[in-house]
């Protein structure tokens, strides 16, 4: 049921007949509400009239009433009558007369000292009743069971012989006269001593009379008064009157039966009740043709937005009509022909590359799982192939997007040729693209790549500009490697990194490969975290004065205790966060550490400076300067706290950069030294322009001396060379006495090794260099040779 009511053609239809019954149901109400109050106040004027006219006739007939008594008081013949005591038969035929002339029953004869003398209808038993009526001349006599509407006047006006009284009796007669003469009914009560209210006369039938007479009883005692009054309101509208003004005694109560007062009224119900009924019936046939016309365009519509909801866009919704319906039509199927072009560029879109028209990585997928699914059924192998294209990055900052967007196009369209049908080229991300040749070996896999290199080896002509390619591919067979396609795809990704790394462009997965892969990934996911929870540690290693033994510095390295991978090596987690561009918070947290450290000995009485390692991305980035700056500010230490040591990357990459940023330090005051010389690719010339203050010679070529010749000449002319530039030289990775004394001797400044000191935890340094004095001044004290004291160092060494 309720599912009936949900539906749009049932709420047109109920909308439409609530409209129509709504307006007919207040029209029927307002009329006959209206007709309820005008039959009442029609009644109500009826009642007024009645009541008027009553009055008018009780009027008249006492008028004629008095008008006869006083013809008969006033003839002489009567009056002499009267006077003479022997013609009382005329005087009673006189009166009995005048009675039937007046229409009365009752007549009284008073003597003229007042009392009664003869009475015609009365039964007197209380002459009291009349005793007052001689005074007011009119009015009405109470008995116990009877009540007189009376006039009486005196016989002989001058001096009165006697009066003469004469009267109706209120009872049904009058009452049904009056009634008839007003048009309503009439009931006319008394009040009796007792306070019971007793029904004189009434022109109703028997069963209602007895009606009024117990609502009367009801009010005269009070008991539920007005519940009997609301009792005779259902059956009569009433209005009472005195029936003689001034005497409360005997009410007149006028009548309407409600049913002749509400006759036209229930006629007028029945006429609105019929015509209710037609109303209602006219009004459900037009609502079902309304609702029909109105449902069926939308029920189309209905049913076309669920075809569109389902994805079925190709049938044309057809609604002919010119109304609001027809718009909405025209509009809805405007709509439907969007959403298909944009669903069909939007499918496009998610399966195909834009820029190439190959598949995407997405789509990729899902033909890779089903080229494994077709192959695994023959058991045929299938190798996955990922390319990087190396200088594609660099190709598009010097010569802008369009041609790099140009240079992949061209990249695409000749790989695909080189491709046969069943092999499947899709462009991953960027400058990588995804190779899945089915029912191909390893040794079809190596083939394949190296005719794909040597294809992209011719290099490409975009716009006149000559562009030369060089690509990397790594590759994976299923199902020897593996048979998911995310496993695949992760693997061939692993060889092609170790394509990057190493020498070779072409590279086939190797087992154990993804392990470190995912060891790398790692330790790149968690580098944050530990600059941020103190996971890493600062360690020191000396730098001593050759000429005289003397601690100068310290060089600050780094130490990483993963908590689940344990220690990791500087050589392990650096190159990545280099490769990753995440080195600089690497260097923000050794910056401080290292200032804070020099804070702490300088509060100690030692001013020793603390070295620190700068990456190409360090000195080439916008913020190295502030973040020195910070630091110094923040520990409230110099400049000269810090050697700052660069490598030979940085030049290679901008020259002019480096030596501002080289500039601004030594403006500062902080020292700066070029790390690991001779293994870097930089010119002299670039050495004559560069502001630094020392050299350091890499340990490839400290450690054999002097015992390997090639090494002696090349260290020998770096001293030399420095010297003659007015630059200092720090020997590092000294570890025998042999090369501290050649180093020594051919003028080298500096040293630093494990012959001298490992690298230790910050804390252990202190005491290590007051170790390191003591031993240095026992030496003096025994006036040892310098020289040979060196020997002795080994012990130093942790």
């Amino acid at each position: 049921m309720l599912g009936l009511l949900n539906k749009f053609s049932y709420k047109v239809l109920g909308l439409a007949l609530a409209v129509v019954l709504t307006a007919q149901a207040a029209t029927v109400i307002t009329v006959l509400n209206f007709a309820a109050d005008e039959n009442d106040r029609i009644a109500r004027q009826d009642l007024d009239k009645a009541s008027r006219s009553f009055q008018r006739s009780l009027q008249h007939r006492s008028k004629a009433l008095g008008d006869i008594i006083y013809s008969v008081t006033a003839n002489p013949d009567f009056v002499r009558a009267v006077r003479s005591q022997r013609e009382r038969e005329r005087v009673l035929t006189t009166i009995q007369t005048a009675m039937a002339q007046a229409n009365v029953k009752a007549a009284l004869l008073y003597t003229a000292a007042g009392t009664v003398d003869t009475t015609f209808g009365i039964d007197l038993q209380d002459q009291d009743a009349f005793a007052e009526l001689l005074d007011q001349q009119s009015g009405i006599v109470l008995l116990d069971n009877a009540a007189y509407e009376m006039a009486v006047h005196p016989i002989n006006k001058d001096k009165p012989l006697g009066y003469l009284a004469m009267g109706y009796a209120i009872d049904d007669n009058i009452a049904s006269r009056m009634g008839g003469n007003t048009g309503v009914d009439i009931s006319i009560l008394r009040t009796q001593q007792s306070g019971k209210v007793a029904l004189l006369g009434s022109s109703l039938p028997t069963e209602e009379r007895e009606m009024i007479q117990a609502t009367a009883d009801k009010v005269a005692t009070g008991a539920d008064s007005n519940i009997a009054k609301l009792d005779l309101s259902d059956h009569f509208s009433s209005k009472a009157l005195p029936y003689a003004a001034g005497d409360p005694r005997v009410l007149v109560v006028f009548h309407k039966r409600v049913s002749d007062a509400r006759r036209p009224f229930v006629a007028l119900r029945g006429a609105m009740t019929h015509a209710t009924g037609v109303s209602i019936i006219g009004a459900l046939l037009l609502a079902m043709l309304l609702s029909r016309a109105v449902t069926t365009p939308v029920r189309q519509l209905l049913m076309a937005a669920r075809r569109m909801s389902v994805g079925n866009y190709s049938k044309k919704l057809n609604i002919n009509s010119s109304d609001e319906f027809g718009e909405l039509a025209k509009a809805f199927e405007t709509m439907r022909k969007g959403i298909s072009e944009r669903e069909q560029r939007i499918v496009y879109q998610a399966e195909f590359d834009s820029l190439t028209g190959l598949p995407n990585r997405l789509h990729a997928m899902d033909l890779l799982r089903e080229s494994l699914r077709n192959a695994a059924k023959n058991g045929d192998p299938v190798v996955v192939m990922v390319m990087h294209l190396q200088r594609f990055r660099e190709i598009q900052s010097s010569l802008g997007h369009e041609i790099g967007d140009e240079v992949l196009r061209q990249t695409a369209q000749r790989m695909r040729s080189g491709l046969d049908e069943s092999h499947i080229l899709a462009r991953l991300e960027g400058d990588q693209f995804l190779i899945i040749a089915p029912d191909n070996d390893k040794d079809d896999g190596k083939r394949l790549a190296r005719r794909l290199a040597g294809m992209l080896d011719a290099g490409l002509n975009v716009q006149s500009v000559n562009v030369t390619l060089d690509a990397c591919i790594g590759f994976c067979v299923s199902p020897e490697h593996g048979r998911q396609p995310d496993e695949l795809l992760r693997r061939a990704a692993v060889a092609k990194n170790d394509a990057q790394q190493g020498q070779k462009r072409i590279r086939m997965y190797q087992n154990g490969r993804e392990a470190r892969h995912v060891r790398q990934l790692a330790i790149l996911g968690d580098l944050r975290r530990a600059t941020r929870e103190n996971e890493l540690q600062l360690y020191l290693q000396p730098k001593v004065e050759l000429r005289n033994t003397q601690v100068c510095g310290a060089e600050a390295l780094l130490r990483w205790n993963h908590p689940e991978l344990g220690q990791i090596a500087p050589f392990e987690f650096i190159p990545l966060a280099e490769r990753a561009g995440c080195i600089g918070m690497i260097t923000e947290w050794m910056l401080g550490r290292a200032v804070a450290q020099a804070r702490t000995w300088k509060d100690q009485g030692i001013n020793l400076p603390i070295a620190v390692n700068l990456s190409a991305q360090d000195l080439l980035g916008d913020n190295l300067i502030g973040l020195i700056e910070q630091e110094l500010e923040v520990n409230k230490m110099p400049a000269e706290c810090l050697i700052l040591e660069i490598t030979e990357e940085a030049l290679v990459h901008d020259l002019d950069y480096a030596i501002k940023i080289l500039d601004r330090l030594r403006e500062m005051g902080a020292k700066t030294s070029m790390d690991d010389f001779g293994t870097g690719y930089s010119s002299l010339g670039h050495l004559q322009r560069l502001p630094v203050d020392e050299l350091k010679v890499d340990r490839a070529f400290v450690t054999n001396l002097p015992d390997h010749p090639q090494n002696t000449a090349i260290v020998r002319a770096v001293i030399n060379m420095a010297h003659n530039l007015g630059l200092e030289v720090v020997a590092e990775g000294v570890e025998t006495t042999a090369a501290l004394r050649w180093l020594r001797e051919e003028g080298c400044e500096r040293a630093q090794g494990y012959y001298l000191s490992k690298p230790m935890p910050a804390e252990e340094f202190i005491p290590w260099m007051r170790h390191w004095e003591n031993l240095a001044h026992e030496d003096l004290s025994a006036d040892v040779d310098m020289t040979d004291s060196l020997i002795l160092r080994p012990r130093l060494i942790t």
